[in-house]
């Protein structure tokens, strides 16, 4: 039995191996499409680092793919907004470092790390277009 599609004849056969591979150009529109970034700062990870430019501070591990088109969207979400200016991206070491100040409340690393999640969230965000 022969199937008719745009105005062609088919065996069952090629019917199959036809809608069993799409052309490149559609597998290429398929993966780009269904491209999500979904990095993630592992909270439980944090730790006390020794910082250049700032003295103290902390380092906080990632978890997901920190690939170049995600430190990409990072660098350009990071720049849009000055609250985020202090946090820094090591791709290699896949981790965010960041100052603190030496007497600041135990506080102030919750509300630090609610905005780095919102920094995250934005380059996820722009990582996935």
């Amino acid at each position: 039995m022969a199937a008719i599609l745009r105005g062609k004849t088919f065996d069952p056969p090629d019917l199959r191996r036809l809608l069993a591979e799409p052309p490149p150009e559609v597998r290429m529109i398929i993966e780009d499409a269904t491209r999500v970034s979904d990095v993630a700062a592992y909270h439980q990870g944090l730790s006390n680092v020794s910082l250049p430019r700032h003295g103290v501070g902390y380092r906080v591990p990632l978890v997901g793919m920190v690939d170049g088109r995600w430190a990409d969207a990072f660098f350009a979400a990071r720049a849009r907004s000055r609250e985020f200016a202090r946090f820094e991206l090591d791709r290699e070491k896949r981790t965010i470092t960041f100052p603190r100040e030496p007497d600041a409340p135990p506080t102030e690393i919750i509300d630090t790390l609610q905005r780095l999640d919102d920094l995250i969230y934005a380059a996820n965000v722009i990582a996935s277009r």
